[in-house]
Parts: C-alpha cells; structure tokens; sequence
C-alpha cells in the first residue's frame, strides 16, 4: 500500500473514533470549545478573546487590544489569545461556533497523524504505527486537555521530530524551512511553557540521533538551532509585544498556591500512574483560595 493510501485510511480511522468519543458533544445546544472539562479557561477566556478578535478583524481593525477586560489590556501581546494560530483563522473569518469545535478535532486528528507519519518513518509496521498514532491522538491527555491552549503548541512535536529525521537523512532547504515554519507554529500556539518542553524534547531527539561530534555540530546548526531561529523570526510579531507586555502583565494564578497542601511524599507515584496508585488529591485551601 502506497504512503498516500495509508494515510487517507489512518485518517478515515483517525476520524471515526473522534466523531464516536465525542459524539455526544455534537448534540444541538452543545459545544465542545466552551465546555469545562477541568480548567474552565475555555469558557473564560479563550471564547471571548476569540469572539473579540473575530468582530476586531471584521471591522477592519488589528487584534491589538481588549478593550472588554477591566480598563482595558493588551489582546496580540497576551500570548494565550493564539491569534496567529492557523487553524483559527477560519472561525475568524465566518464567525461561526462550531469552526472552534472543528479546530479542536483538527488539533487532535493532526497529532495522531504526525505520530503515524513519524512511525513509518522510523520503519515501524503499518499496523504499529495505527497504534502508536491512536495511542497519542485519543490518549487521556489530549482528551482531558483537548480545548486547551497548551495543545496548539504540542501537536507539532512529533512533525518537528519527523522533521528533524528527514533533514538527517536527505537534508534539503525544504526541510530546514518547514521546520522554520513548525517551529514558528509552536512559539505562537499560546502556551510559552508548551512551547518549552516541545522545543527542548526535540532537541533531546536531534541530540540522541546524532553520531559522533562533527553530525551533533551540523545537525544541532541546520536542524535546530537555524530553524529555531528562523521560526523565532516568524513568530516575532507576537513574541515581541508578549516579552513587552510579560513583565506588566497579571494572572490569576497565585504563586503562593505552590506552598500550600503539599503532596505527601507517600503519593509522588501518583504523579506517574494514578491509575494503580490512586490520585493525590487536592488541599482544600487551594481550592478556597481561586478567585
């Protein structure tokens, strides 16, 4: 079977269990984007600042600023407004709901299909690479974290990784400038500290790939550090007012919330497998001090 064919049929698989996990927020009255499934950011904050960016660009205007929130506050330069994230743009521009719940499926669906791309580069069989892309794609962490930021800056490792792969084995200008633009991708997703551990895993991968030091030196240049940079540059227009703004700005998150209820060191190893451990819970003071 030709790679075209597997991937049209990982897709199609990739597609009916989606529409099956997910079908009961497909009801008339429900929506996916806006629903609380532990961190009501969501609803929040990432739906109003869409909805606000959306009317901005219809009339004309830059998304600059979010004259809704108190005195007002920057919109481009508040990183988690996600403006420049492609797979947005089409709510943007039609204005209507259920493109968000579609951005959300297409986060998904694109995970699963990077991972299965990345497998198959790696000579896994096909069967194999099914598997390891549904185990991504439908994990519980995307699952629980499928309407948060976060994920539009963590779908893109395992393209980055496959990436990565390629430019070792044939490298090519093409695949140093779609890296460039991955890279680009994962800076503006929304989540800086998403964008952190994507770029430092990859460049565990290109580290571990690398045999002896004169292919660490070339690969840590043409395949890390000049498309970094070049993604860097990509993404200026909103790093830039975000580094501006990142010493101004607020959130809700108390740090003092780290120093309370801390987790018994008998439950560390529920951080790792609460499924057989049990969860660790939560100090109800944390719980009282949210605003």
């Amino acid at each position: 079977m030709k790679r075209a064919s597997e991937a049209a049929l990982f897709a199609l698989i990739v597609a009916a269990l989606l529409a099956f996990q997910l079908r009961s927020a497909f009801g008339v009255g429900h929506l996916l984007y806006p629903a609380v499934l532990e961190d009501p950011a969501a609803r929040y904050s990432f739906l109003p600042w869409d909805i606000h960016t959306g009317r901005l660009l219809h009339a004309g205007e830059p998304p600059l600023w979010n004259s809704l929130s108190g005195a007002g506050m920057p919109l481009i330069a508040n990183l988690q407004s996600s403006v420049f994230t492609p797979l947005k743009w089409p709510y943007y521009l039609f204005r209507a709901p259920r493109l968000l719940d579609l951005f959300i499926l297409a986060r998904l669906a694109l995970a699963a299909g990077f991972v299965f791309a990345l497998a198959r580069e790696l000579g896994r069989s096909r069967s194999g690479a099914v598997a390891a892309g549904l185990a991504l794609g439908l994990s519980g962490y995307l699952m629980k974290h499928q309407n948060m930021v976060n994920v539009s800056s963590e779908m893109w490792l395992p393209l980055l990784m496959l990436l990565a792969l390629r430019q070792r084995r044939a490298p090519s200008r093409a695949h140093l400038i779609f890296s460039a633009l991955t890279f680009g991708l994962v800076l503006v997703g929304g989540n800086p500290e998403a964008a952190a551990y994507v770029i430092g895993i990859d460049l565990c991968f290109i580290l571990a790939m690398a045999r002896g030091r004169e292919e660490l030196l070339r690969m840590g240049s043409s395949v890390f550090l000049g498309p970094l940079a070049l993604g860097g540059l990509i993404a200026s227009a909103q790093l830039f007012p975000f580094f501006e703004y990142l010493g101004a700005g607020w959130h809700i998150h108390d740090a003092n919330l780290s120093r309370m209820g801390r987790l018994p060191a008998g439950l560390f190893g529920s951080l790792v497998a609460p499924w057989l451990l049990g969860p660790g819970g939560t100090d109800p003071d944390q719980l009282l001090s949210a605003p």
